[in-house]
């Protein structure tokens, strides 16, 4: 695995946390999981992630597989999406994945919402339920590729209107949505590289998760990828 922070062993929370806020707009933050040390919110609000299996957190990446996975608890926070919401994360998976499951806040029945790779692409899609499918609010990349190291993922929900819902790979708009009013809720936890329904995993390393209560603005998305970006090289 790539070492990340290549420093952050050695920061105290307090500075952790003075580093954190320089990094992302706090605006509408909420919650912020970068995996230095563990798999705690640094926003404060105490969505802190637990591990099960094998996942562990070392050098700024959670480290996952079969097995392996993280769970935040339900919170209504992570609902009501149509008016405004942003999900940046950055992925490293390991070649030959078969549809991994990044992030999903859903179950078995089509609600909620889904961050995967599609195995017959090799590309990144966003989905959302409607209770009975996954056709709401679909959007996919075109540049991110199976096996191609680090790369930013940022799902930004500016509303219900057309090509409201874009996707961005680091740092350029690939994919453009319309947010459904079918779309339904979900009472799941969000499980970070696993889909409870069928057992399936996500296999490789995934790094800082940044979760907004608000869209973000095209210089925002910039912001968020070249602070960070200097950590993964």
């Amino acid at each position: 695995m790539i070492r990340l922070l290549k420093n952050m062993d050695l920061i105290t929370p307090f500075r952790h946390q003075r580093a954190f806020e320089a990094l992302v707009p706090r605006a509408g933050l909420v919650g912020y999981w970068d995996f230095v040390r563990d798999a705690k919110d640094w926003n404060g609000h105490n969505y802190d992630a637990t591990l099960s299996g094998s996942a562990a957190v070392a050098g700024g990446a959670l480290q996952l597989g079969s097995g392996n996975y993280a769970s935040i608890a339900h919170n209504s926070a992570f609902n009501g999406l149509s008016s405004g919401a942003a999900i940046s994360v950055w992925i490293n998976p390991t070649s030959g994945y078969d549809y991994d499951r990044i992030l999903v806040k859903s179950n078995a029945n089509n609600t909620g919402w889904m961050l995967a790779l599609d195995s017959s692409s090799n590309h990144a899609q966003w989905l959302m339920g409607n209770g009975s499918s996954w056709g709401v609010n679909l959007v996919s990349s075109t540049s991110l590729t199976d096996g191609g190291g680090w790369q930013h993922i940022l799902i930004n929900i500016a509303g219900t209107g057309s090509n409201q819902t874009r996707m961005y790979i680091n740092s350029v708009d690939e994919d453009q949505g319309t947010y459904s009013s079918n779309y339904a809720d979900s009472s799941q936890p969000i499980r970070v590289g696993r889909w409870d329904f069928n057992t399936s995993y996500y296999y490789g390393d995934i790094g800082p998760i940044v979760f907004y209560g608000r869209a973000l603005s095209t210089d925002e998305i910039t912001q968020i990828y070249n602070a960070q970006k200097g950590y993964f090289e």
